[in-house]
């Protein structure tokens, strides 16, 4: 039920503090975030609840809100590390078949020139390295071929990982508590009523009261000297 109030006050409730902002934003300028609700209710508990269900509605919506855009850049990064980690392990597999086509060529260039052992006098900067020899080229071939931790010709697949991982276990509570309003004065009960202004009713109906027994008074003595 209370829901329900407070779904057909919400517009007028918005509204009215809108306008109350505008003023209120006049004459006091250093603060832009001070809003004046006001509406009307048939009792003070009724007023004291709904006051109380729309706070919790906007802290409810500003939430959902931080909820949603935690979730979008949870997404937006992983999504940029996935394609950075595709990227890297197709550029570690090239590297890998790279490296596994120049050993085999570089074996079988030993293997034409008899080279069994390492050569003391080797040369690291030439493109196959046949100084290596047969049995420590085949040996590289082999180790090549059972390699599957791309990160040993791209390191940063393992921080990538790391990350990707950690992102993950990041599990946001949908239900966790958040004071979005704040209030200026603490919110009780209301000790008075705005409407109806009952002394300006007594007032009236005590002016309308002599009014109508002047009138009563002059009918009636109207009446008397008419009928004489």
């Amino acid at each position: 039920m209370k829901q329900r109030l407070l779904m057909r006050i919400k517009h007028r409730l918005s509204l009215v503090g809108q306008k109350e902002f505008q003023h209120h934003n006049q004459i006091k300028k250093n603060q832009p975030d001070v809003y004046q609700l006001s509406f009307e209710a048939t009792s003070s508990k009724l007023a004291h609840d709904l006051l109380v269900a729309y706070s919790d509605d906007i802290s409810n919506k500003v939430r959902n809100d931080l909820i949603d855009e935690l979730d979008a850049k949870i997404s937006y990064h992983q999504q940029i590390l996935q394609a950075n980690k595709i990227s890297l392990e197709a550029n570690a597999k090239q590297q890998l078949a790279n490296e596994l086509i120049k050993t085999n060529y570089a074996l079988d260039m030993a293997k034409s020139a008899d080279v069994t052992k390492p050569l003391a006098d080797m040369n690291n900067g030439e493109l196959f390295q046949i100084e290596l020899g047969t049995e420590a080229l085949a040996e590289k071939s082999k180790v090549l071929k059972k390699i599957k931790d791309l990160s040993v010709f791209q390191p940063q697949l393992g921080i990538i990982q790391t990350k990707l991982d950690l992102l993950s276990k990041v599990k946001i509570d949908h239900n966790l508590a958040l004071q979005s309003v704040r209030y200026l004065q603490n919110t009780d009960y209301p000790i008075s009523r705005d409407k109806p202004k009952r002394p300006l009713i007594a007032v009236l109906g005590f002016l309308l009261g002599m009014m109508l027994g002047v009138a009563i008074v002059l009918l009636k003595s109207a009446f008397n000297k008419h009928v004489k």
